[in-house]
């Protein structure tokens, strides 16, 4: 068998239990050296193991695999890999010639910097690709990662940037030379990588990883001495985070303001920090207007699926000044889907007699929502005290379903903008709460939504009480009715 053990991020304490039990009882215990490395020497660990450790540099373990694999189908090794077993490619390509040698793999996961990164305050579902950043040299400057920041960019998402690591590595000249001469280890800090991501824009010109770009940079994230700084590319350019390893996110502009808040508490400077925010950052993420025939309009590219943040504008809304405003009757809504099926199975199941399925804004459906959800989940109603309930209807549309579209909102803030609302101050203010009521959308999303993701809406509704001739009754509504095709009602609304 073989065990592919994560270490975690800091020292010999963070393995898990399950991890140092089979060190102890395997054959022979090898460690990765060069993808990633712990904050103690090989010592440390052999003395907390109490087993001799191999160390496995990159040669080894890309062109002599099979010595580390041999006598794996008879017996136990153990293959030590700093954070996750699966944080680099190249523990992959390990267990695919491990299948093709019939030999049993087994793999015991750790904390990595993929998910330790949280601990900067940004939200895991707000970030897009991964990407490294390398070492430049006077005649390699690679630029590749510049695209997936781009298209990180574009989406409004975070970007984690993993630096560059040399340990046991040749020159040039000793390489060519066939000579076994290693250069002193190095560790790109933060300073170097958002040198080179300033440089790079320099040459591209496009907005990406400018002077004023926001970020933040860690540097020991998990270790006791963990520092972390946030400021614009050049403020870390001159920001020193002391020893390795290092890491740096990029903000995307969809940061949200429990991020921004979070973040900001490592500011080199919160009057610049702030500045640059107000600038560049606040509401840039709710559209990106394009021209079509003269005149700004909301770009509708559908967001990507993140939890806590995002906008999504659900019907084509004409933007006629910056900061966005809107100008229609539509309600600016923070909360979660709620598809119309799991609707009508809620309401059923539940036996719910005064909730119309159907039209969840019906006079009697609200309280008879909202008093099944206090009955099922008593301690996440109990701190959602503005709880509320939004569908898209629009009188106008005389088509056989207009009365119930495919899902309603469940919402904690609900605003109307007949009057013209400013999106970007009212989503800066954010919808009010406190982290338990957050929290607790976030479950009861889980509970009744399958984990839909919580976000601002724009959503249309021209007629919220449905007065005049669509006049719907709980009884009507949610049980099979259907309205005419002609629009021409009778004094329910619906056919009989």
């Amino acid at each position: 068998m073989l065990y592919l053990i994560g270490l975690g991020l800091a020292d010999e304490t963070d393995i898990t239990v399950k991890g140092l039990e089979l060190i102890k009882k395997v054959e022979r215990v090898y460690i990765e050296a060069y993808t990633s490395i712990l904050l103690v020497d090989t010592e440390k660990l052999e003395a907390y193991y109490g087993r001799p450790i191999i160390i496995a540099d990159r040669e080894m373990v890309e062109s002599s695999s099979d010595e580390i694999l041999a006598g794996a189908d008879t017996y136990d090794i153990a293959f030590l890999v700093v954070g996750d077993p699966f944080g680099a490619t190249t523990h992959t390509d390990l267990v695919l010639r491990a299948r093709e040698l019939k030999i049993p793999v087994e793999s015991v996961h750790n904390a990595s910097i993929m998910s330790a990164i949280g601990a900067t305050g940004l939200q895991l579902y707000n970030f897009g690709q991964t990407v490294s950043m390398v070492f430049f040299t006077e005649t390699w400057k690679p630029a590749s990662f510049y695209d997936r920041l781009k298209e990180n960019h574009q989406i409004g998402l975070h970007t984690l940037v993993l630096l560059d690591i040399k340990v046991k590595e040749q020159s040039l000249a000793n390489l060519a030379r066939g000579r076994k001469i290693y250069e002193p280890p190095r560790f790109m800090t933060v300073a170097q990588c958002a040198s080179q991501m300033m440089e790079i824009e320099a040459e591209k010109c496009e907005g990406i990883c400018g002077t004023k770009t926001l970020a933040i940079g860690v540097a020991r994230i998990g270790a006791r001495d963990q520092e972390m700084a946030a400021g614009t590319l050049e403020q870390l350019s001159e920001t020193d985070l002391g020893a390795p390893l290092h890491s740096l996110v990029l903000l995307g502009r969809r940061i949200h303001y429990l991020e921004r808040d979070f973040v900001r508490e490592y500011a080199v400077d919160t009057a610049i920090f702030d500045a640059v925010w107000s600038e560049f950052y606040e509401g840039k993420h709710l559209a990106q207007l394009h021209r079509t025939s003269g005149q700004p309009r909301i770009n509708l590219t559908e967001p990507t699926n993140e939890r806590f943040t995002a906008f999504r504008v659900f019907t084509a809304l004409t933007v006629h000044t910056v900061p966005t405003v809107l100008t229609m009757p539509v309600f600016i809504v923070h909360g979660f889907r709620w598809e119309r099926i799991k609707i009508r199975h809620h309401v059923i199941l539940n036996d719910i007699d005064d909730a119309a399925s159907d039209y969840v804004m019906q006079s009697t459906t609200p309280d008879a929502l909202r008093a099944s959800f206090t009955k099922m989940f008593p301690e996440i109603i109990a701190v959602l005290p503005n709880l509320q309930f939004i569908e898209q209807y629009d009188p106008e549309d005389c088509s056989q379903n207009a009365h119930t579209q495919p899902y309603a909102y469940v919402a904690d803030y609900i605003i109307k903008s007949d009057l013209s609302v400013d999106i970007a101050e009212v989503i800066s203010k954010g919808p009010g709460g406190n982290t338990a009521s957050w929290q607790a959308m976030a479950d009861l999303s889980d509970k009744i939504a399958d984990g839909a993701p919580i976000r601002w809406y724009a959503v249309y509704n021209g007629d919220v009480e449905r007065v005049g001739n669509q006049t719907l009754r709980p009884e009507d509504v949610g049980r099979g009715s259907k309205v005419r095709d002609d629009c021409s009602y009778g004094s329910s609304g619906v056919l009989d």
